[in-house]
């Protein structure tokens, strides 16, 4: 195989996958309506990019830690996946590596294909307005260009000179597509989301507050239903199995057939519930651009939570209140991230006391309008256009 010809995705957890396979969607696109062969795509991947037949030298969930304590401990198996990646790029020469997000891997093998001589673009960047100007340099000096997907990030780039393009978000536009696909759906006032990761540590901090929650609920209104969707890196055994182990350990019985796990079905999720517990992350972004009232939970150990509050330079970490530079969606994070706290907010938000769901609903119309306008498939030319200059 002329591999000289082809193209290397590096992604490293499942909300990476998603972005890149949607991406990928919109390249093919652009190749076949110029009536062009494509080149061959191989890289690290998950579950959408090899249903999409890239070629896989690794499997995402190899790499899917969570906390810089965790990836201390693994560190050996890391850099054994960073050396093989960095191995077959430089093997096969691809006209152009894209990386998508995944920055604590992600920028130093940036910089390392860079020195090879081959083309690099960064999808989905790292959090450069919490992390400090480092990454930026790095990103203005080993990349052809920038894609962010959120507005506010291309602004902040651009703004300390980097070469950077907005081209909307192709999450925002798959849920207005199935939207228009499923008018019908509504929201049922018994169901409620719990969407606790796509990592094993966030199932292990993060899912037991949320079940602990659901059961406080289910004191004021027996007939809730909880639906979890599945993370592809996680899958539904394990679920189910920590959710009955969590179950027993709190010594509640007969609860488990409350709780629903659903697979490759999150929009019908987000627009069936009335409310949802969902961790920081893309899951949150998803939520406030279905429309569905929630608030975001976030908890990680000690340690992890002390180094991330002295590097961290945001008042947020919800991707709408960023978006919106205001917090439309609470943050129940470390200490705050409690069955009362969740509770209560979930309760009024059913109650809907002081119109308080019809106001974020109506937040979350203006955050939909900054996603409007603007043809992720532009970006898919452009990288078409890219790869024949190389």
């Amino acid at each position: 195989m002329d591999y000289k010809n082809s193209v290397a995705f590096v992604v490293g957890e499942a909300s990476g996958d998603v972005h890149a396979a949607l991406l990928l969607d919109s390249i093919k696109r652009s190749f076949e309506k110029n009536n062009e062969i494509c080149p061959h795509f191989f890289g690290i991947t998950g579950e959408h990019l090899r249903l999409r037949q890239v070629e896989s030298i690794e499997n995402i969930q190899n790499l899917s830690v969570m906390g810089l304590v965790k990836v201390v401990l693994k560190y050996a198996e890391i850099r054994k996946i960073y050396f093989k990646v960095l191995a077959e790029i430089k093997k096969r020469k691809p006209k152009l590596v894209i990386f998508i997000d995944f920055p604590g891997f992600n920028l130093r093998l940036l910089e390392a294909v860079s020195h090879l001589g081959i083309a690099c673009i960064y999808h989905i960047p790292p959090q450069v307005w919490i992390h400090g100007f480092l990454r930026i340099e790095i990103l203005k000096k080993y990349t052809k260009f920038v894609n962010c997907v959120y507005p506010f990030e291309n602004e902040f780039l651009k703004l300390h000179g980097c070469s950077s393009s907005f081209y909307g978000n192709p999450l925002a536009n798959e849920i207005f597509k199935f939207e228009k696909e499923n008018s019908s759906i509504v929201s049922n006032k018994n169901h409620i989301a719990l969407l606790p990761g796509s990592r094993i540590g966030e199932i292990h901090s993060i899912f037991p507050v949320m079940i602990n929650s659901f059961v406080e609920l289910l004191k004021t209104n027996l007939k809730l239903e909880a639906f979890i969707p599945v993370a592809p890196t996680i899958g539904t055994e394990y679920l189910k199995n920590f959710l009955v182990q969590h179950l027993k350990s709190i010594h509640v019985e007969n609860l488990d057939l409350k709780f629903h796990f659903v697979q490759n079905k999150i929009y019908t999720v987000l627009k069936e519930c009335h409310y949802a517990f969902v961790c920081s992350g893309t899951a949150s972004f998803e939520a406030a651009i279905s429309k569905t009232p929630h608030c975001i939970v976030y908890k990680c150990g000690y340690l992890n939570y002390t180094i991330g509050k002295m590097i961290v330079k945001s008042p947020f970490i919800g991707l709408a209140n960023l978006c919106r530079n205001e917090k439309i969606v609470p943050e129940f994070l470390q200490s705050d991230c409690t069955v009362f706290n969740l509770t209560e907010h979930a309760k009024n938000i059913f109650e809907n006391k002081n119109n308080c769901r019809d106001m974020m609903i109506s937040q979350f119309e203006k955050l939909r309008q900054q996603f409007l306008g603007v043809s992720f498939d532009d970006f898919g030319k452009k990288i078409r256009d890219l790869i024949h200059t190389q």
